[in-house]
């Protein structure tokens, strides 16, 4: 079924596959703030760039909201709002999750969950083509060669983040 082979990926992403390489994440700029004004779970919240600021360790948190909003949308859409068991081992997975890990299951729900896709673009409404562009490769060609070949998670991560900047 499509929802236990979805938790499958997932369990191997947190669980597995990044823990086994022992790659070391990129440097990333500690030099991200938000004004404190801003409130980042609102949906009308236009932030440039977000999929940059997405893959800054600072912004964990909100990352880990969206996604968790964006398992709840597939969750309505896919299973009429119906408890399911791998759902919910996804969401705790998710609680556990490192910022790679967390990115890299953002990227997959951001593949395949059209209100993720939808939230992005009006968040960065200036970069509507950029993004329309990154989602085209990350459908026909990131998330594909993850699943098709022994990438880690990190290097899937690094692949996707690559793939926006040259977008």
């Amino acid at each position: 079924m499509w929802a236990e082979w979805f938790y499958m990926q997932c369990v191997e992403i947190v669980s597995g596959r990044s823990r086994e390489k022992k790659t070391k994440a990129p440097l990333q700029s500690l030099s991200v703030s938000t004004p404190m004004t801003c409130d980042l779970h609102d949906k009308s919240v236009e932030i440039p760039n977000v999929l940059e600021k997405a893959a800054h360790a600072l912004n964990k948190e909100w990352l880990a909201g969206i996604v968790r909003e964006s398992i709840g949308a597939l969750e309505q859409e896919f299973f009429a709002a119906s408890a399911c068991a791998q759902v919910a081992k996804l969401r705790a997975l998710v609680l556990d999750a490192t910022h790679a890990e967390l990115l890299a299951v953002f990227y997959l729900l951001l593949n395949i969950d059209h209100s993720l896709k939808t939230r992005v673009l009006l968040m960065d409404a200036g970069n509507e083509k950029r993004i329309a562009r990154f989602l085209l490769d990350l459908r026909q060609e990131l998330v594909a060669g993850f699943f098709c070949s022994e990438q880690s998670v990190t290097e899937f991560v690094q692949a996707c983040s690559d793939g926006y900047c040259i977008a």
